[in-house]
């Protein structure tokens, strides 16, 4: 018996002195523009091959089993890279507080690189009183090389990611899903014309573990419209474009959490063309976003956002190559024609 318990003994002595022996570093992730924590971000040690994510309120532990001065690498989606300077003591797990990282600057004049869309026919995209409409194709297309391209450019080809279509991937707006009750797809353009607000997004491709929702087979996403998390500003602007739309006019103003707990958010656009590229392709959509949300402690907040994109176009459909040699252009639209001497196509 005495045997047995000094083997006991042993082996606690051994965990106390291997946790006494760990070296390494802690702190917290967080979003320089509005100080709240960044979930995921990558925090590595590359000369000793250690690295750890940040939880969902950016704390991070990183042991490494060396000490001295070390270069600190973190990386987070949508965020600017950081070095720093750290000294890891021996023994002992140093704490660095908090660490702001910066958000990329996006430069897309549309979609900000924010969820690649593709046009579908009313057949396929099943919406009513429209001739086609922007539907995201995964609606987890982030900043990934692969997922992008496939998403945007072999959408149309009828090009499934995983194999999986639009329905079983989920998109939730707030931590609530915003995917269509009937068909379970969500709809890009619904949100259209938004892009300053819909920046905080957290996106995950395949069943993987997250913190908003249960996930699905394709990936789920979830983008942060609560004001507290928009950038604090007030900014104009004016793009010019080729595509749907010829003109987009932007005004967005975010007050950021103030110092009496309140935060308020208001952006609205317009985009419209008389004709686009296409023969009778007429374009006029607004939109427009409303926030307010209330900080009642560190834990505990409440926030109401309303939001809407009307829009009224002419829209096209896909077309052969047989149809654009007979009429003697890439730009041939079937779905238009002449009414009281204005071209019309169905709206």
């Amino acid at each position: 018996m005495t045997r047995y318990c000094t083997l006991a003994f042993c082996i606690l002595a051994l965990n106390f002195i291997s946790y006494g022996q760990t070296s390494g570093v802690k702190g917290i992730i967080v979003n320089a523009g509005n100080g709240l924590g960044v979930e995921g971000a990558i925090v590595a040690i590359q000369e000793d091959a250690a690295s750890t994510p940040s939880n969902i309120t950016g704390f991070f532990v990183l042991n490494t089993p060396s000490s001295g001065a070390k270069k600190l690498f973190i990386t987070a989606e949508g965020f600017q890279d950081l070095y720093v300077d750290v000294i890891i003591t021996a023994d002992q797990v140093i704490d660095i507080g908090e660490v702001k990282i910066t958000r990329k600057v996006a430069t897309d004049l549309d979609d900000l690189s924010l969820l690649p869309t593709i046009s579908l026919e009313s057949s396929d995209s099943d919406i009513e009183g429209g001739s086609d409409a922007d539907i995201s194709s995964v609606l987890s297309a982030s900043r990934d090389v692969f997922i992008g391209t496939a998403s945007f450019t072999f959408g149309p080809a009828r090009f499934r990611i995983r194999g999986y279509n639009p329905e079983y991937t989920t998109l939730n707006l707030n931590g609530i899903p915003f995917n269509d009750m009937e068909n379970g797809v969500a709809y890009f353009w619904q949100m259209g014309g938004l892009n300053d607000v819909l920046r905080n997004r957290d996106i995950n491709i395949g069943v993987t573990p997250v913190s908003y929702d249960f996930g699905d087979v394709g990936g789920v996403s979830n983008i942060d419209m609560r004001p507290s998390r928009q950038w604090k500003e007030s900014r104009v602007s004016y793009a010019l474009s080729n595509r749907s739309y010829q003109h987009r006019l932007m005004y967005t103003t975010n007050t950021g959490m103030m110092k009496n707990g309140w935060a308020f958010s208001f952006s609205g656009s317009r985009r419209w063309a008389q004709e686009a590229y296409n023969p009778g392709t007429f374009y006029d959509a607004w939109s427009y976003f409303l926030g307010a949300e209330k900080k009642i402690n560190e834990k505990h907040s409440i926030s109401l956002v309303a939001f809407g994109a009307p829009t009224v176009r002419g829209g096209t459909s896909p077309v052969v190559q047989e149809m654009y040699d007979l009429a003697g252009t890439n730009y041939y639209n079937p779905n238009w024609g002449y009414q009281n001497g204005e071209k019309e196509t169905p709206g």
